[in-house]
């Protein structure tokens, strides 16, 4: 399935151009760590404005949104935080609101 979707090159190939309209419609981040190092993961999906989302963007670049903003939580925050927290980091703590 990776290699059929293309994840090894998401993070360089993909470009999501409505990311600012869909944040506002769809709000989700990354914030800094916990105290054990986790980065913090933050989706506001009382925010969530479904029809609104899909007259920005549709199933297809979201899927490949959220899959990209996991490669480079994989392949650049986990390691980031490890080097800081000085162990390793393979999870997040996702806060839901």
């Amino acid at each position: 399935w990776r290699r059929e979707f293309g994840c090894d090159k998401l993070i360089e190939d993909f470009h999501f151009e409505e990311a600012t309209r869909v944040m506002q419609i769809y709000p989700q981040f990354n914030y800094w760590t916990d105290k054990g190092g986790r980065p913090i993961y933050i989706e506001r999906i009382g925010r969530l404005d479904v029809p609104k989302l899909f007259k920005t963007t549709d199933t297809d670049r979201m899927l490949r949104h959220h899959v990209r903003e996991w490669e480079i939580m994989i392949k650049i925050k986990f390691t980031a935080s490890a080097r800081m927290h000085g162990h390793y980091i393979n999870q997040t703590f996702t806060v839901l609101d």
